[in-house]
């Protein structure tokens, strides 16, 4: 579930950088970042990563064989996304 966390981080920080520079956010959370990276062509699907951050705080929250398959579904989902979501952004730095 690292990779999850670990996502939030890589838009958080630098997301954050580049959207106060641009004025783009007034609110600086999670998902306003990803509605705007979705806005800007960066994400194929936010809802898709709506569905990873929710993962992402169950598991912090629940021990349930239920919601642990539910986690591994979207971690397996995850992989994917997160590397159409670097290659964006190298393609933004080029």
């Amino acid at each position: 579930m690292r990779l999850f966390n670990d996502s939030n981080i890589l838009m958080k920080l630098p997301g954050r950088r580049y959207f106060e520079s641009n004025q783009k956010i007034s609110e600086f959370n999670i998902k306003n970042i990803w509605r705007e990276a979705a806005r800007m062509g960066l994400l194929d699907n936010v809802e898709v990563w709506f569905e990873f951050h929710k993962a992402r705080n169950e598991t912090s929250h629940t021990y349930s064989k239920k919601v642990a398959r539910m986690v591994f579904s979207q971690a397996k989902k995850f992989n994917l996304h997160i590397k159409k979501l670097i290659k964006s952004l190298e393609n933004i730095l080029e």
